[in-house]
C-alpha cells in the first residue's frame, strides 16, 4: 500500500473518523477522498493532503513521507531522503533557469518526475540532468 494512503487510514482510524467525517471536517470532497484511498488517484493534490494533515495535527510531509512506526519510509527508491533532497534542489535549479517562482512544496507529480530523474542518475544533479528534467516537466505540462 502507498505510504501516504496508509498514513491517512491510520490517522482516520486513530480518531475514529469515517471517510465521510474526514472529508467533511477537512474540507476535501468525500468522492475525492474515497477515490484517493482506493488508489484511483495516483498523484494527489498536495493542498488536499495538507487539509487532511491539518485536521490530524501533522504536516503534509508527515502524511506523504513518514513511516507510521517512526522508522525509515517504505516508499519506492524515489522517496529516499537523499534522492528527495537532490530532487528538490534540482527542481529549484530548473525553476530558476525557467524564471518560474520557486515552489517551497512542489506538486507531487513534479516531485515524482524529479525523483525519477535523480534516481536514474544515482548521482548529484548535473547540468544535463537539469536539462532532461526541464524537458520532461515541459512534456508533462508542469
Amino acid at each position: 500500500m502507498d505510504l501516504a494512503r496508509e498514513n491517512l487510514r491510520r490517522l482516520m482510524a486513530e480518531r475514529g473518523h469515517s471517510e465521510a467525517e474526514a472529508a467533511r471536517l477537512s474540507g476535501v470532497g468525500q468522492t475525492w477522498l474515497n477515490r484517493y484511498l482506493r488508489g484511483k488517484i495516483e498523484n494527489p493534490n498536495v493542498q488536499r493532503i495538507g487539509k487532511l494533515a491539518t485536521l490530524y495535527g501533522v504536516t503534509t510531509e508527515d502524511v506523504l513521507f513518514a513511516h507510521p512506526a517512526g522508522g525509515a519510509a517504505s516508499q519506492p527508491a524515489r522517496w529516499d531522503p537523499d534522492i528527495l533532497a537532490d530532487a528538490m534542489a534540482l527542481l529549484d535549479r530548473v525553476d530558476r533557469i525557467q524564471g518560474r517562482p520557486i515552489e517551497p512544496r512542489p506538486s507531487p507529480a513534479r516531485l515524482a518526475i524529479a525523483c525519477d530523474v535523480v534516481a536514474s542518475e544515482l548521482a548529484a544533479p548535473s547540468d544535463s540532468v537539469v536539462a532532461r528534467l526541464a524537458d520532461r516537466l515541459r512534456r508533462a505540462g508542469g
